[in-house]
């Protein structure tokens, strides 16, 4: 997921500061699968937030894990971090 955000930030050009995902998965326990898929990214930007928002809605519709596990059994937030200004 960190790829393939990165990659479409690289790709669209956006000034991206920082960027941390923080990811959690429920599994069943008898079948050897993953239930849920809970996501947030935190991002340190001032690219407008309809960019950042198209990376979400790219990331979803391409990304390696919403195309194998299906995006049905994913969830994901989206927190913008604006820079201070000097």
């Amino acid at each position: 997921m960190t790829v393939n955000w990165g990659r479409l930030i690289k790709k669209m050009r956006l000034n991206v500061e920082e960027m941390s995902i923080k990811v959690r998965g429920w599994r069943n326990l008898k079948e050897p699968r993953l239930q849920d898929i809970s996501y947030r990214v935190r991002v340190v930007t001032d690219e407008p937030e309809r960019k950042i928002f198209r990376v979400k809605e790219l990331a979803e519709k391409y990304g390696t894990v919403f195309n194998t596990v299906g995006k049905e059994k994913i969830r994901g937030e989206v927190e913008i971090i604006r820079r201070e200004s000097s």
